[in-house]
């Protein structure tokens, strides 16, 4: 049962979709629409999602060797679980046809914990070594 109706939508400011399919990902009762309205929506919609989001991965952290044993179970859940968000079926293929490892996902989302789902499956966060010497020239 689908907890946020378009009026609730268009009061809060969430109009584009893909925020529409997060937040209603995020809030799953009652008392996850009313946690979320008293401690973290301040009038700025995204950024309210963004603070509640990261307040549900705490909530639902787990550790690598339970993250692995879930994604064996069922690999989307397990996702969803630690990113707390919508995973895409094109996330996962991403993942089967790729040489990223569910082991480095976790440990990207560990290293980098505002990030979305997207850009550390996708590999899209870079790893840079600031002690190294990078020289451009033009």
């Amino acid at each position: 049962m689908r907890i946020i109706t378009e009026s609730t939508f268009t009061f809060l400011g969430v109009l584009n979709e893909d925020n529409k399919e997060l937040l209603d990902f995020l809030v799953k009762s009652e008392d996850d629409l009313n946690e979320f309205m008293v401690n973290f929506y301040d009038g700025q919609a995204l950024k309210s999602m963004m603070a509640y989001q990261k307040h549900k991965r705490k909530q639902y952290a787990m550790t690598k060797e339970e993250f692995l044993i879930r994604c064996k179970e069922d690999k989307k859940k397990a996702l969803e679980r630690i990113f707390q968000e919508p995973i895409k079926k094109e996330y996962i293929n991403y993942i089967n046809n790729s040489s990223i490892s569910l082991s480095e996902v976790y440990d990207k989302l560990k290293q980098y914990p505002s990030e979305s789902a997207d850009k550390i499956i996708t590999n899209s966060v870079l790893d840079f070594d600031f002690e190294d010497d990078l020289i451009i020239e033009f």
